[in-house]
């Protein structure tokens, strides 16, 4: 994911949790705005951060050589936020998924299908392995592998009061993930490949992602349908 507009340029991953028809919903992090909010100020609406900002999409799936695969982007819309949880959710129409385009060369249009990763049952034990996926800049379909060492710390469990500038208070899955900038939102996967975390950083040389207890409660509190309920529905 890019943002373009209202801030300087930052990249983060963003991975599917839902679809419908040609409508996708991508789960991502919201610090990307956090040039925007701090502690005790956590009054971004979505319909905000519409008005101020461009969010860009590009797709993973690209039928071009590694070479060719430039960032050709589709415009995408919040459609959910929780600055304080780190968690943001983003709309895009398939449709417009570009996969090329350049002055000598048509548009080609990405025609693959984009399943939503299913979000786990379970969140993972302590010392099971876990799979990080993202496309840092440079480094496109990146991935990652870790060991969960805890999985529910506090921020003030890992840092001071005053350090913890954005507020945030979601509790944490640590691991031994310490990746680059980039990584930021991308899906920690269990061996079932489902989403146990959602990756949000580096704090003291240890990785941290959000719990999936809070993704949960996120996710209803916003009614993003789930791609494991649509199949329960069908």
């Amino acid at each position: 994911m890019g943002i373009t507009e209202g801030t300087k340029y930052r990249y983060s991953t963003g991975f599917a949790i839902a679809e419908r028809g040609e409508i996708l919903r991508i789960l991502t992090c919201a610090h990307i705005f956090e040039d925007i909010f701090t502690k005790n100020v956590h009054e971004l609406t979505v319909e905000n951060l519409n008005i101020m900002f461009r969010a860009r999409s590009s797709s993973k799936a690209q039928c071009i050589t590694p070479s060719q695969r430039l960032r050709q982007t589709t415009t995408a819309r919040v459609i959910a936020v929780d600055t304080q949880k780190d968690l943001l959710v983003l709309e895009i129409n398939t449709g417009y998924l570009c996969l090329f385009s350049g002055e000598n060369q048509r548009t080609e249009y990405c025609r693959f299908e984009h399943p939503p990763i299913p979000i786990a049952p379970r969140p993972p034990r302590t010392m099971e392995e876990v799979v990080l996926l993202g496309w840092p800049p440079q480094r496109s379909e990146s991935a990652s592998t870790g060991t969960v060492s805890f999985i529910g710390r506090t921020y003030d469990m890992i840092c001071t009061e005053d350090s913890n500038v954005k507020g945030y208070t979601m509790k944490l899955m640590e691991s031994g993930l310490v990746c680059s900038n980039g990584y930021s939102g991308g899906p920690l996967l269990n061996n079932d490949v489902q989403t146990v975390g959602t990756y949000h950083g580096v704090i003291e040389k240890k990785g941290y992602s959000v719990s999936l207890e809070d993704i949960n409660q996120f996710l209803t509190r916003f009614q993003v349908q789930l791609e494991t309920e649509e199949k329960q529905l069908d």
